[in-house]
């Protein structure tokens, strides 16, 4: 039950009260797992998907190996076994067709008349055999990228058009229930799929995928609504399929709750299905799996343990509008899932953190989410009144670019064959995306911050740069209302300023000034950004 209205500005301790006793009905978001069967992954990796609850398997079939002569198609033994055992087991399978033939088109990605008929031959008869096996089938992968080469990677959008609707035509014709799944997107790239709709691609889909790779969960939701006004210029809905996302990292704590994050964000965010890169570990890929080489279990697979279970109470439900406090339950009476800058705590109940080990109840929200199970949450007023990780592209954030004149343009949304960034035409290089910022030659960034409220407040920031990065650096400023308050040189690989006071009043601006060294290598920072008062908000 809602106690009162979820408001950070309130001076009182606006609390979120919430039962999690019951659990309501099952949420239709599938979360499953990227497997390499097709690849000469062992069979027996089967039984590492059952064990942690996939409820769906993303695997690819080889042409080369289906179609060893031209027009002659049969499905390997191999690849037969394997979607017979994930049948038996209750494992649907996204099946993906994105490989070559030496046989067409010289053996690149297909790019003639002759060669898309010979690869949507392939494709219908492949399902002809397997149909009745798997859940959808889905065109190319990450075709926005450098997996396309040879002749098609001259108009990556017009050849993967081209593909999508002599595929399309083929298969329909012969398989009119089997959902064809394209996009084929790394990240969530908006003008990748606007040229997509307006080369009629779009319409001859049954979902659109997206693998939305990105170092923090937190924005992810706000890219998959534009990504949804997008595909509504070019027709009726379609589902989102994230069948692909992950973290590459060394770190096992942080991927637990990496996973934990991203798909509760996803669920909520209303995507019909995601799945974990990977099933276990690869050769090239050693931190990405649930398990790793040798099958032993990791913490993103109690992650993802965990988060199945919470969906059988329903799809995550976002509680309260404040990008700053993300807190969301499951069904209507489930798990709630909770991170956040800074929010005090109280809670009743079983505390979790992501890897399903219990903890007792942290006072304060932070970064690492927690799962509360039974009993009650109270989440509370915090300190912090901005942060660049939960308030990217969102007040009391806005953005600009300022020449060498010291004028001033607003920044919009850049939107191309990559993740979309704010920048502005006349300085192409010029970007700040969520993570980072990269200034012109001739121009600086410029993030500010606007007071909504006065009094006496402290800057936490951190800026780091790529490890072996080239060239001086770049020169930072904070101004207060146009006059500095702070400067520095920055060309090492990491700088942190942890605690600059400052006085504002409702209305001043706080500006975030990244502006080129000499030179123009090396420019592309990270950063974070915190504001919060020095006092304690009262209860």
């Amino acid at each position: 039950m809602v106690a009162c209205q979820f408001d950070r500005i309130a001076c009182c301790f606006a609390a979120l009260m919430l039962a999690t006793t019951a659990w309501g009905e099952e949420c239709a978001f599938r979360l499953g797992a990227q497997t390499h069967f097709g690849q000469g992954w062992p069979l027996s990796d089967l039984a590492l998907a059952r064990k942690v609850g996939a409820a769906g398997l993303r695997d690819g079939l080889s042409w080369a190996r289906t179609e060893r002569r031209p027009g002659v198609f049969q499905v390997a033994r191999r690849d037969r076994a394997f979607l017979d055992q994930a049948t038996a087991l209750g494992m649907g399978v996204t099946l993906v067709f994105a490989s070559r033939n030496p046989l067409h088109d010289g053996g690149d990605p297909p790019y003639s008349p002759a060669g898309r008929r010979a690869f949507a031959d392939f494709v219908a008869a492949a399902v002809d055999q397997v149909g009745g096996e798997v859940r959808a089938i889905e065109i190319g992968n990450e075709a926005n990228g450098a997996s396309v080469t040879g002749p098609a990677a001259a108009d990556r959008a017009g050849a993967y058009a081209a593909l999508l609707t002599e595929l399309a035509s083929a298969v329909r014709a012969r398989h009119p229930e089997m959902p064809i799944l394209g996009g084929a997107a790394h990240s969530v790239p908006i003008g990748w799929f606007r040229d997509l709709g307006e080369a009629g691609a779009l319409a001859a889909l049954d979902g659109i995928v997206i693998h939305p790779y990105r170092d923090t969960p937190e924005g992810i939701d706000r890219e998959i609504a534009r990504l949804r006004e997008v595909i509504a210029e070019f027709g009726p809905p379609k589902p989102i399929h994230a069948t692909e996302f992950g973290l590459e990292t060394d770190d096992a704590r942080a991927s637990a709750d990496y996973l934990v994050k991203m798909a509760t964000l996803l669920a909520a965010s209303g995507v019909a299905d995601a799945s974990w890169y990977a099933l276990r570990d690869e050769e090239h890929y050693r931190g990405m799996g649930l398990y790793d080489r040798r099958g032993a279990e990791k913490p993103a697979a109690r992650a993802f343990g965990l988060v199945t279970r919470a969906l059988a109470a329903g799809c995550p439900v976002r509680l309260g509008g404040d990008p700053l406090a993300q807190v969301f339950r499951f069904g209507s009476d489930g798990p709630i899932v909770a991170w956040g800058a800074g929010q005090r705590l109280a809670v009743e109940g079983v505390v979790r953190r992501a890897d399903g080990a219990g903890i007792a109840a942290p006072e304060r929200l932070d970064d690492r989410p927690i799962v509360i199970e039974g009993g009650t949450v109270e989440v509370g007023a915090t300190q912090v009144v901005g942060d660049t990780r939960y308030q990217f592209g969102v007040a009391p954030w806005s953005y600009f670019r300022r020449g060498l004149d010291g004028e001033e343009t607003p920044l919009g949304w850049r939107d191309w064959h990559w993740t979309s960034y704010l920048g502005d035409p006349a300085t192409p290089a010029l970007a700040v995306r969520d993570g980072g910022v990269t200034p012109g030659r001739s121009a600086s960034v410029v993030e500010r911050f606007t007071a909504t409220e006065g009094g006496t407040f402290r800057v936490d920031a951190r800026w780091s740069r790529p490890a072996g990065a080239a060239g001086d650096g770049v020169r930072l400023a904070i101004e207060k209302n146009g006059v500095v308050i702070w400067g520095a040189d920055f060309a090492g690989a990491e700088l942190a300023l942890p605690d600059l006071p400052v006085d504002l009043a409702a209305g001043d601006r706080l500006d975030f000034v990244v502006a080129a060294g000499t030179t123009a290598e090396g420019d592309a920072i990270r950063r974070r950004l915190v504001i919060a008062r020095r006092s304690e908000a009262p209860r």
